[in-house]
């Protein structure tokens, strides 16, 4: 999940002399990282302070213990100032900090000016370095957490409670299989001294790369890395990751929450040995089923492993379980008989036109480099992207689409306030589906052990 960031931002292009000044290759566990990209022409200076740790390194029990921490160190105080009065500072400054937390990695962002970026650094770097872990910024945070976990209008928390129940489905006794954000139950047992716990043993030299991008002094860079070299040593190591289960048949999860939105996910685990060619393919399909081009499929620090999203649009009256027999139908007619070529055509060169203008500002440069996994990252990946997917063929994603996106073992995820109602509308949708009804509570209480 990701928060929220208020402050400028530069409309139109900007011609950019993108410089690459570091892009530190980790080979010791112990060695910060760092990842400097210099725009001089950028007004805007972007921090994206990345963390190999991810809600799948929450201890059992604590579910929700990283994204709690982290915005202890984003939203809280400091040792010498209080979370109000930070909040004092950074207001003048039109500048905001956010989290962003996936199963296997964190990021804690901002951007800011240029004329304030002196004064916003001497707040970020005692805000990381140096943070309060006051017992009321911890209430505050939990209560705001819990609030939208228990809104059942809350759009966001629909969304990320949909999410959720997909990745129980596929992941069941996996790393994956437990909720980024945690639960009301988790969350609210969640302690200051949990928190200090949690931040000792992870923020730490050999989990940290910095990312700096934009129009920052000659020197700057190098004052970061020297303040963040001040934290202890020490790594956390990377999660055995299993395959996902692969089922003989379609399965389905319904989630029963009194008073809540219904929703409906699909999804498909991908393998993640795929080749580069072969998700890019899958991305042209993706976007023929209606997926957002934004969508990640690629693997990168977040997740090494990925879901194919199936797009459920809303369905009579916004009845979600009413839109899922066209989305299955679209789904089995992509497998079935393709793509269009007239409309292939038209999906890759709107792909690639996209990556071009995301690829265009350093901020974005900075995510997209600091984000993907060490072989991806390397200066270029991007336009080795763009070659990739300029070079698929019609005939490729056909052929990725068969061999990944079998539309008989479509998993399907639903939160409704009637399991009985969904129950017998899905039998007569996916009548060989193996079903399964859960409480709240069961979603989100950690999945069985893998036994080796």
């Amino acid at each position: 999940m990701s928060g929220t960031f208020r402050g400028r931002r530069v409309g139109g292009a900007l011609v950019l002399a993108l410089i690459v000044l570091a892009a530190c290759s980790v080979t010791e566990p112990d060695t910060l990282g760092s990842v400097f990209i210099s725009a001089p022409d950028d007004p805007l200076v972007h921090f994206r302070i990345l963390v190999k740790v991810g809600s799948a390194n929450d201890p059992s029990g604590k579910d929700g213990l990283c994204r709690m921490t982290w915005d202890l160190l984003a939203h809280g105080g400091t040792r010498t100032s209080s979370a109000a009065e930070i909040s004092s500072r950074l207001y003048p400054l039109a500048a905001s900090i956010s989290v962003t937390v996936d199963k296997e990695a964190s990021a804690i962002a901002a951007d800011i000016s240029r004329e304030n970026l002196e004064a916003f650094y001497a707040i970020f770097k005692e805000k990381l370095l140096a943070p309060g872990f006051a017992a009321e910024d911890l209430d505050l945070l939990k209560a705001d957490r819990i609030s939208r976990i228990e809104d059942p209008e809350d759009e966001a928390n629909l969304q990320a409670f949909g999410s959720a129940i997909l990745d129980r489905l596929i992941y069941e006794g996996h790393p994956y299989g437990r909720p980024s954000s945690g639960s009301a139950a988790t969350i609210a047992g969640l302690t200051v001294a949990d928190a200090r716990v949690f931040y000792a043993q992870h923020f730490v030299r050999g989990n940290i790369i910095i990312g700096l991008a934009g129009g920052y002094p000659p020197d700057f860079a190098e004052r970061v890395v020297a303040d963040f070299r001040l934290l202890p040593a020490g790594f956390t190591p990377a999660l055995r990751l299993p395959a996902p289960r692969r089922p003989a048949g379609p399965e389905v999860l319904i989630a029963e929450q009194p008073g809540t939105a219904e929703a409906a996910v699909m999804g498909l685990p991908l393998d993640p040995d795929m080749t580069e060619e072969e998700r890019a393919a899958l991305k042209i399909a993706g976007v023929q089923l209606g997926q957002d081009p934004k969508v990640g499929l690629t693997p990168d620090r977040f997740r090494r492993q990925r879901i194919f999203p199936v797009p459920v649009a809303a369905g009579g009256e916004g009845d979600p379980i009413a839109a899922i027999p066209a989305a299955l139908d679209a789904l089995r007619s992509l497998a079935r008989e393709g793509i269009p070529e007239d409309r292939f055509e038209l999906i890759r060169a709107s792909l690639l036109n996209a990556a071009r203008l995301a690829a265009g500002g350093a901020g974005e440069r900075l995510r997209e480099r600091l984000d993907a996994l060490p072989e991806a990252g390397e200066p270029g990946g991007s336009e080795r992207g763009r070659v990739i997917l300029a070079g698929v063929a019609r005939s490729e994603v056909e052929r990725a689409v068969r061999k990944y996106l079998d539309p008989e073992r479509i998993r399907i995820g639903i939160v409704t306030e009637d399991a009985e109602s969904a129950r017998r509308a899905l039998a007569a949708i996916v009548p060989s589906a193996g079903v399964r009804t859960l409480l709240p509570a069961e979603i989100f209480r950690p999945s069985p052990e893998i036994k080796e």
